[in-house]
């Protein structure tokens, strides 16, 4: 129960109230909002007008009349916290993210880093980019890349384009025989004064050096025009000497002899009869196929380190008539074959080959 207090009235008769008489406020007792007040609080006194707590997570909200209060479920079942991530809302496409973006650039689709289809992007200034595995560098202050319609850029090695160029392209510098233009490379007169440098190898045409003995070294002739041989060739499989360039009848090897025959084609030669023999010519390339050209050597000196010569024996023509097995140092002997002497061991792995146009027919 409320404290009991004088009620402490200022004017008037005891016992009676007038709409004049103050009460002062420390003699009213206070009222117990738990147990001295019955009824429901009304909107208009500041309340909600409602009896009792609504369920778990509800809120209270104005009803559809606007007319009370009243409790309800908050949609979506619970609020929405800084700390979780956005997979706590319903999924959101690209064009409602944009719509709650005030500040983005382009339209379409959300793009994430790996492997993203762009359609008809315009790129800014990038440090680097990378255009399907092609590495542009950022030039110091700008540069433009413009490839018409229906054009194709290769590049199949390194390649430098510098300076500014339009239309035809010229190369600088002295030589000037190659003109560019468009799609076409035009080669001009080459000038062999100013625009070569080097010699031209015996083997394309030339002389192989600049200088007259060098010339003739290479050409194998003499200060006077002769033919100079050189008595010791430098590697294996090489000869000095008389040449000529023949067409092989099969395939042959270095050192191989050969005739020539009905075509005029070089044929392997052999001692075992008179339509066979008659020896010419000894192959000095590696090898020749059947039906191509090669060299030949008419008179010279041969090397071949698989050799083993009696030095300043003769060499003949043998009868095998085989690739590799056309010489011997012992000559034929039986009835019919003929002796046709080739040349002359001059080391154990070299030899003169000088071959005879005279042969001996044994009976």
């Amino acid at each position: 129960m409320a404290e009991k207090k004088p009620l402490g009235i200022t004017t008037g008769q005891v016992g009676e109230l007038s709409a004049s008489d103050t009460i002062p406020a420390a003699n009213v007792p206070a009222i117990s909002l738990t147990a001295g007040v019955s009824g429901i609080l009304p909107i208009a006194n500041g309340g909600t007008n409602l009896s009792a707590l609504g369920t778990s997570l509800q809120i209270i909200q104005v009803n559809a009349g606007g007319t009370a209060l009243e409790y309800t479920t908050a949609p979506g079942g619970g609020d929405a916290l800084t700390a979780n991530p956005l997979s706590q809302f319903a999924a959101t496409t690209s064009a409602q993210l944009a719509g709650v973006i005030s500040d983005e650039t382009g339209s379409g689709l959300l793009v994430f880093d790996t492997s993203p289809t762009l359609v008809t992007p315009v790129l800014g200034v990038a440090a680097a980019t990378t255009l399907n595995k092609i590495t542009v560098t950022t030039p110091a202050t700008g540069a433009t890349l413009t490839i018409v319609e229906g054009a194709v850029l290769t590049a199949s090695a390194t390649a430098t384009v510098s300076n500014t160029n339009t239309g035809d392209i010229t190369l600088a510098g002295t030589p000037d025989y190659i003109t560019i233009s468009g799609q076409v490379i035009t080669r001009n007169a080459i000038d062999l004064t100013t625009d070569t440098t080097g010699d031209l190898a015996v083997v394309d045409g030339g002389t192989g050096s600049s200088t007259a003995a060098g010339a003739r070294t290479n050409l194998g002739v003499d200060a006077a025009g002769d033919l100079l041989i050189t008595a010791v060739p430098g590697s294996d499989h090489t000869a000095s000497g008389a040449t000529i360039t023949l067409t092989a009848n099969e395939a042959q090897a270095f050192g191989d002899i050969c005739r020539i025959d009905s075509v005029g084609e070089a044929t392997l030669a052999d001692a075992s009869a008179v339509g066979t023999s008659g020896a010419v010519v000894m192959c000095v390339d590696a090898t020749i196929a059947a039906d191509a050209a090669g060299t030949y050597l008419m008179l010279g000196i041969a090397r071949d380190d698989t050799w083993a010569w009696t030095i300043d024996g003769l060499i003949y023509l043998t009868i095998t008539g085989t690739t590799t097995n056309t010489l011997s140092q012992t000559a034929p002997t039986a009835t019919g074959e003929m002796v046709q002497v080739v040349g002359k061991a001059t080391h154990a792995d070299r030899m003169f080959f000088n071959p005879s146009l005279v042969e001996v027919e044994l009976a």
